[in-house]
């Protein structure tokens, strides 16, 4: 995807961000510690884990490239935890937590 972003594309997060927001904005403390259908995850957990995955994908789209790509999008699931996504001159606000609900 060589393209910038079309006003469709830009159309559709919208409604789709605006569709979160709508439903997930009025909840208190104790509705977002609710279990979700995706084992070990609050529905907190989950919101949180799209606010990173949106960052990135900001971070991504704003940060012109000074060379090819190093990663497919095919095998960038399969690299070791932390090893793509997060720059090593990072701060903390950069990486995630772990689910509060996730069992050990």
């Amino acid at each position: 995807m060589n393209e910038p972003a079309t006003p469709a594309a830009a159309d559709a997060l919208a409604a789709v961000y605006g569709n979160i927001t709508a439903v997930t904005g009025g909840l208190g403390e104790a509705a977002l510690m609710m279990a979700t259908r995706c084992a070990g995850w609050a529905a907190g957990d989950l919101l949180y884990h799209q606010l990173l995955d949106a960052r990135r994908a900001l971070t991504t789209f704003a940060s012109p490239a000074a060379s090819p790509a190093s990663v497919a999008d095919v095998s960038y699931s399969s690299l070791p935890r932390g090893t793509c996504c997060v720059p090593r001159t990072s701060s903390r606000r950069w990486r995630s937590r772990q689910p509060a609900t996730t069992s050990t």
